[in-house]
């Protein structure tokens, strides 16, 4: 006479929270990536800033914003401090995001919902 045995299955589920902070994170990668390469945060009549350069056109009339000098072009942005501090935020804002939504994906690649080890 045999004993009698139980078969248990296992079922993954993954955490729709975990997809969901993934996702987002995603979505600000690409954000802060196009946020850092676009040179029109301050636009103005032909006219604009970014965090690394300003663009003048060639026809601007005078007097340019912030008393600026140049003739048409693009140029190295005004080493202004709160310029140079809003580019260092975002360029940490992209770079934590990145460990962030890394730390998601590991999170998600984990099969034992339990285990804390890193899996990296």
């Amino acid at each position: 006479m045999m004993a009698p045995t139980t078969t248990i299955e296992t079922v993954t589920i993954v955490r729709p929270l975990k997809v969901i902070a993934f996702i987002c994170g995603f979505i600000v990668i690409i954000l802060m990536i196009l946020c850092l390469a676009s040179p029109d945060w301050l636009l103005a009549d032909k006219f604009r800033q970014g965090l690394w350069v300003h663009c003048i056109a060639a026809d601007a009339e005078v007097p340019l914003p912030f008393n600026l000098t140049e003739k048409g072009g693009c140029f190295s942005v005004r080493s202004v401090g709160y310029i140079k501090a809003a580019a260092t935020f975002c360029v940490f804002c992209l770079l934590f995001d990145l460990a962030a939504t890394a730390m998601t994906a590991c999170g998600l690649y984990s099969k034992d919902p339990g285990d804390r080890k890193s899996v990296v």
